[in-house]
C-alpha cells in the first residue's frame, strides 16, 4: 500500500481519507435539523412531495431548475419521510461522498498528498457544510461534477466504451440537476481543444460523446425552454473582478463571515491559490490549465450571461469550488519537505482551520447568521392561537411557513400575481372578510412580493386592528373585518372627481349640538374607485364661510396614508374618516363643508365632473353647518 508523507510511516492514505470523511459526516450531521427550513428548502419539499407529474409542471412553469433533484427527493421522502432531518440528510450524503471524490481527483491530476489535503479542506469547509445541510440540489451537483470529471480523465487515459458511457450518463444527470452544468461542459471542451494534439485520436469519440449528452438533454430543453427564456434571475450582476472576489471569499470562508472581515482573510486564500496554481504550472502544467479553466471558464460564462439577467450568486458556482480546494491543497504541499517548510504547513493549516471554525461557529450558534427565521415557533404559536372561523393570510413569498403550519384555520397567500393584481386580490379579500370572523396577518416586512403593502393597507381600510405582537421575530397582526355597507351612509351622493374616483356619500356628527368655536366635527367620507389611479392624491376637508375663508381644515391621504389612492382597485369602496376642529374665534353663522382631492406635489385638484363629463369646479360642497357663539 502506498504511504503518503502526510500519513507518517505507518498510517495509509486510506486511513486519513476515511478519517476526513468521518469528520465531514460529523460536521454535516451536527445540528442538521436545528434551524428551520429556509424558503428554498421548503419549496424543494413542497414541489417534490406531490409526485412526478407535479414536479414536471413546476419545473416547466415555475421553478428555474430541472426536475432530477426534485424527483430524487420525492423518492427519498417516500422512504424516510419529510422531516427537516430527513430531507436535509439527502444533501448530507452527497456532501460526504464528495470527500473521497475530490481526493481521487487530486491524486489523478496532481498527487496523492494533494488529494488528501483537498479532502481535509473540503471536509471542514463552511460553504460545503452549509449546503450539505440544505435541502437543495447543490451538494448533489458538486458530487456529480466531481464524478463526471474523474470519469472523463479516466476515459481520456483508457479510451474504454464503458467509461465514455458513464461520463455521458453523469453529465446528463448533472444537466438534469442544474442548468449551469452547461458551463462545466464548456470548460471541459475548451480543455480538450487546448490539448487536442494529446487527444488527437480521441477527438472523434469526444464529439460523439458531446452529441450524445446533447441528445439526452434535448427533451428537457424542449419542455423547459419557456422557463429558461423567461427567468429573470434572483441573484446579481457584478463585474468580473467582484465576482471572483466574492467567489473566493464564499468558497474559502462560507456565507457566515462579516464581509469586512472576509475581505481581509481572503488575502491569505488568494495567495495560497496563486501558489498552488504556480506549483501546478511548474510541475503538472496540464493540471494547472485544467484547474484554471475549471475555476474561470464557468465564471466568465456566467459573467457574460449575467449582463442581461441577475443570475450570479456564489452558490451558483459551487460545483467549481473543488478546483479552489485542489489549488489550496497544492499550495500547502509546496511547503512540505524541510522542518521550516513543515512549520509553514502547520501555520497555514492552522489559519485555515481557525477561520473555518470561526465561520462554522457563526453558522451553528449565532442567530444573526441563521439560514432561516424560527418558522417552527411561529407555526406552533399560531396553531395554538388560531380558532375555527378564522383565517391566516401570509403576505410574503417564503414557503417555509406553508411547510410548518398545520393549524385548523385555512392559510392563504396574498397578494395574487407578480406584480400584485390589485383588483383580483381586493375581491379575494372582500370574500374573506365576508366569511371569516378574524384575520391573522403575517406581513411582508422585506417588501419583496408586496412592495406597496397592498394587503396590509386593505386590512387597515376594511378592518379593525385588535392585536399586534412579535412572535419568534415575526410581526403578527389580527384584524376584525368590517366591510362597508351602503346602508350605513347617512347622506348618499354621486359626485365624480376626475376619471378615477366618486364621492358616494358621507356621514357627519359634531361633538356638540349646536357646534361652537373650539368644537370638532367628525366627518366620514365614502369614496368609490372607478378605475385604477396611478397617482397618490391627498384629500382636503374644509369648513368655509360664504367668502370661502377656511375656519376648520384637515388634509391628508385617505385613511391617514394607510390606503393611498394608487392602491385602489375598480369598484372598491373606501371609508375615510376626518376630525375637523373649529378655530377659536370663529364668528357665529352658517358654514359649508368643502371636500375634494389634490396632488400634494403640485397642488392641482381633481376636477369635479358634471353628468356629461365636463368640469364643474374642483370641490364638492356638503350640507350647511351652523356655528353658534361660545357660552
Amino acid at each position: 500500500m502506498r504511504r503518503g508523507r502526510l500519513s507518517g510511516f505507518w498510517l495509509s492514505n486510506r486511513f486519513w481519507l476515511v478519517l476526513f470523511a468521518l469528520l465531514a459526516f460529523a460536521l454535516r450531521l451536527y445540528r442538521l435539523d436545528f434551524q428551520s427550513l429556509r424558503g428554498d428548502e421548503a419549496l424543494s419539499v413542497l414541489y417534490s412531495v406531490r409526485g412526478f407529474t407535479s414536479i414536471l409542471n413546476v419545473t416547466t412553469k415555475i421553478s428555474p431548475h430541472p426536475p432530477l433533484y426534485y424527483s430524487l427527493l420525492n423518492l427519498w421522502m417516500l422512504l424516510v419521510g419529510r422531516s427537516e432531518f430527513s430531507v436535509r440528510f439527502l444533501s448530507l450524503f452527497f456532501g460526504v461522498i464528495a470527500i473521497p471524490l475530490i481526493y481521487v481527483l487530486g491524486k489523478t491530476i496532481l498527487q496523492a498528498d494533494v488529494g488528501l489535503w483537498a479532502a481535509l479542506l473540503m471536509a471542514v469547509n463552511p460553504f460545503q457544510v452549509w449546503f450539505s445541510q440544505d435541502a437543495r440540489m447543490y451538494a448533489l451537483w458538486v458530487a456529480l461534477v466531481l464524478s463526471s470529471s474523474l470519469i472523463l480523465l479516466r476515459a481520456l487515459q483508457e479510451d474504454r466504451r464503458l467509461l465514455w458511457i458513464a461520463y455521458i450518463v453523469s453529465m446528463a444527470f448533472a444537466l438534469y440537476v442544474y442548468y449551469y452544468t452547461i458551463f462545466i461542459l464548456l470548460f471541459q471542451n475548451i480543455f480538450i481543444l487546448l490539448y487536442r494534439r494529446r487527444y488527437r485520436g480521441l477527438l472523434g469519440q469526444w464529439f460523439a460523446v458531446q452529441a450524445a449528452i446533447g441528445l439526452l438533454h434535448l427533451p428537457w430543453l424542449v419542455l423547459g425552454l419557456s422557463q429558461i427564456r423567461t427567468y429573470g434571475g434572483s441573484g446579481s450582476s457584478p463585474d468580473l473582478w467582484a465576482m471572483l472576489q466574492r467567489s473566493i471569499a464564499a468558497f474559502s470562508l462560507g456565507p457566515t463571515v462579516d464581509s469586512k472581515v472576509a475581505r481581509v482573510l481572503v488575502i491569505f486564500f488568494s495567495l495560497l491559490l496563486l501558489l498552488g496554481l504556480w506549483r501546478a504550472w511548474r510541475e503538472h502544467r496540464s493540471a494547472s490549465v485544467l484547474l484554471g479553466l475549471f475555476m474561470l471558464v464557468p465564471m466568465a460564462a456566467l459573467f457574460f450571461v449575467s449582463r442581461r439577467r441577475a443570475i450570479y450568486s456564489e452558490r451558483y458556482l459551487i460545483a467549481t469550488a473543488p478546483a479552489y480546494y485542489l489549488a489550496y491543497a497544492n499550495g500547502l504541499a509546496l511547503f512540505e519537505g524541510t522542518k521550516g517548510r513543515r512549520v509553514l504547513v502547520g501555520l497555514s493549516l492552522s489559519f485555515i482551520v481557525a477561520t473555518n471554525a470561526y465561520s462554522l461557529g457563526n453558522y451553528f450558534f449565532v442567530p444573526r447568521y441563521a439560514k432561516s427565521p424560527d418558522w417552527r415557533s411561529l407555526a406552533s404559536h399560531m396553531e395554538a392561537s388560531v380558532q375555527e372561523g378564522e383565517i391566516v393570510i401570509q403576505n410574503h413569498r417564503d414557503q417555509s411557513f406553508l411547510y410548518y403550519y398545520e393549524g385548523q384555520a385555512p392559510l392563504i397567500v396574498l397578494p395574487l400575481g407578480t406584480p400584485p393584481k390589485f383588483k383580483a386580490t381586493g375581491k379575494r379579500l372582500e370574500r374573506i372578510a365576508a366569511r371569516y370572523q378574524r384575520i391573522w396577518f403575517l406581513p411582508d416586512e422585506v417588501g419583496s412580493w408586496d412592495p406597496r403593502g397592498f394587503v396590509e393597507s386593505w386590512l387597515k381600510a376594511h378592518g379593525q386592528l385588535v392585536d399586534e405582537e412579535e412572535v419568534a421575530g415575526f410581526r403578527l397582526a389580527v384584524y376584525l373585518p368590517s366591510l362597508v355597507s351602503l346602508e350605513e351612509i347617512d347622506h348618499p351622493l354621486s359626485f365624480q372627481l376626475g376619471e378615477g374616483v366618486s364621492l358616494i356619500g358621507y356621514n357627519l356628527s359634531p361633538d356638540d349640538d349646536p357646534l361652537r368655536p373650539g368644537g370638532s366635527l367628525h366627518l366620514t367620507l365614502y369614496w368609490q374607485a372607478l378605475t385604477p389611479m396611478q397617482k397618490d392624491y391627498t384629500v382636503f376637508t374644509h369648513l368655509i364661510d360664504e367668502e370661502g375663508q377656511i375656519w376648520a381644515q384637515k388634509d391628508n391621504p385617505p385613511l391617514g396614508g394607510a390606503r393611498p389612492t394608487s392602491l385602489w382597485y375598480e369598484g372598491e369602496i373606501i371609508k375615510d374618516e376626518y376630525e375637523l376642529v373649529v378655530k377659536e374665534g370663529t364668528p357665529p353663522g352658517e358654514y359649508r363643508l368643502e371636500v375634494g382631492m389634490y396632488l400634494l406635489s403640485t397642488g392641482e385638484r381633481l376636477p369635479l365632473l358634471a353628468a356629461q363629463g365636463h368640469p364643474s369646479g374642483d370641490s364638492v360642497l356638503l350640507e350647511g353647518i351652523e356655528i353658534v357663539a361660545p357660552r
